[in-house]
């Protein structure tokens, strides 16, 4: 490792962890009761962290949406070669990203 590179620090790994927490349960909420029908405390419940905390992340529902729909067109974008990659990964299945 390079002198300029730096490990990341607990810290980033557990704000990085409650971030793809947030997302996925965002997701899954999102993909079935749409924008409206969804509620951020069902969001936050989920995710196993406070509607204040969820809002530290994201400042509205509208950001959480706006932030799960880059997410899902990244995947997209990425192509069927890297969503593979991906899909093989740890996370496999268990991802609303990457469904079974």
């Amino acid at each position: 490792m390079k002198n300029d590179e730096k490990k990341p620090t607990r810290r980033s790994r557990a704000v990085a962890a409650k971030r793809t927490a947030i997302l996925e349960a965002a997701l899954t909420f999102f993909s079935q009761f749409g924008i409206h029908g969804t509620s951020l405390y069902k969001v936050a419940e989920r995710a196993d962290v406070s509607k204040t905390n969820l809002l530290y992340y994201f400042p509205s529902k509208e950001a959480l949406y706006v932030a799960v729909l880059k997410q899902i067109l990244n995947v997209c974008l990425a192509g069927p070669a890297a969503g593979a990659g991906a899909r093989s990964g740890s996370a496999g299945g268990d991802s609303p990203l990457y469904p079974p």
